[in-house]
């Protein structure tokens, strides 16, 4: 395995947690075994133990498309779309999407209010359902 620095390409993957990511370009840029480019990326994580490669910034501002996807009331949407755009890990990106909901208190609204809207949805087809096989045990099965 060679000392050579890793190409800064596969440190940018390593420190936005894409550990897989991150061996597979070692080994496109270098050609090196899938042993070895394992090696090295996992040595550049252990020489960091103090700073987790996955650490996320305090504060990550979220995209339009992210917060779009919560005015929708689309939370794992935007969990996923944040992951897209930045490499984070999920518990990271769900973190991030649920500080990014404190932080814009008027997407947060529109979020709790399509929230509440699909709970009270679904509570009033259940109640519909039961009403309805009531009604059909009633005709159906006389007593």
């Amino acid at each position: 395995m060679t000392n050579a620095p890793l190409p800064s390409d596969v440190l940018d993957l390593i420190a936005k947690g894409n550990k897989i990511e991150a061996i597979k370009m070692l080994r496109e840029l270098t050609g090196m075994s899938l042993l070895d480019a394992k090696m090295a990326v996992d040595s550049v994580t252990e020489e960091n133990r103090t700073m987790p490669f996955h650490a996320v910034p305090r504060h990550v501002e979220l995209s339009s498309a992210v917060l779009h996807q919560l005015t929708n009331g689309k939370k794992i949407d935007a969990i996923r779309v944040l992951r897209e755009e930045t490499g984070m890990g999920l518990k990271d990106a769900k973190d991030a999407v649920e500080q990014g909901l404190l932080d814009h208190p008027d997407v947060k609204s529109q979020f709790d209010d399509i929230t509440r809207q699909g709970i009270k949805k679904f509570f009033l087809r259940t109640a519909m359902i039961a009403l309805i096989a009531y009604l059909l045990s009633r005709v159906l099965l006389p007593q």
